[in-house]
C-alpha cells in the first residue's frame, strides 16, 4: 500500500519549502571587497542560508516549489500518490514523484505503473518539468536488504 501524502505535507515532509531569491552577482576586487557587480547576470541564493543555487539571467523569475508543483495537487485529489521528493545537493533543483492508479499489464505479471516526476530549477538549468517515467514491476525480481 502507498501512503497518501497531500501536496502540503510533501513539501514540508521533504523540505521544499525553502524561500529563493535573486541577488545581485558580485565579485571581488584586488583586496577582496565584494564591490563589482554583473549587468547581465544576478545569482539565486537560498534566503534561509545563503547558499547560492545557481546564476542566472536578468529576466529569470524564481517560481517557488510550491508553486511549481501545484499541477500535482488536482492528480494527487484524483487518486495519485506522491512517492518522493527531494532537493538534492544545495537545493538548486527539487523534485516530486507522483504515481497514477493506472497501470498495464503487458503480460501476467508484468505491470507497468504510471509515474510522473516534477521538477524545479533555481540554477537556470531548465524550466519546470513534468516527466512521464514508467516504472515496470517483475514477477520474481525483489530487492534483499543486508
Amino acid at each position: 500500500m502507498i501512503p497518501t501524502l497531500t501536496l502540503e505535507e510533501a513539501i514540508e515532509g521533504y523540505s521544499l519549502d525553502y524561500p529563493v531569491e535573486k541577488r545581485p552577482l558580485r565579485f571581488p576586487d584586488k583586496e577582496g571587497e565584494f564591490i563589482l557587480t554583473s549587468p547581465w547576470h544576478v545569482q539565486t541564493v537560498n534566503a534561509e542560508t545563503d547558499q547560492p543555487l545557481g546564476v542566472v539571467g536578468l529576466t529569470y523569475e524564481v517560481v517557488s516549489n510550491r508553486e511549481a508543483f501545484e499541477i500535482a495537487d488536482p492528480m494527487v485529489k484524483a487518486g495519485s500518490s506522491i512517492m518522493g521528493g527531494g532537493a538534492p545537493n544545495f537545493g538548486e533543483r527539487a523534485y516530486l514523484v507522483l504515481q497514477t492508479n493506472q497501470t498495464i499489464e503487458i503480460a501476467p505479471g508484468d505491470v507497468i505503473h504510471n509515474r510522473y516526476i516534477l521538477i524545479n530549477s533555481f540554477d537556470g538549468s531548465s524550466k519546470i518539468e513534468l516527466r512521464f517515467t514508467p516504472y515496470r514491476s517483475m514477477v520474481g525480481v525483489a530487492f534483499t536488504p543486508f
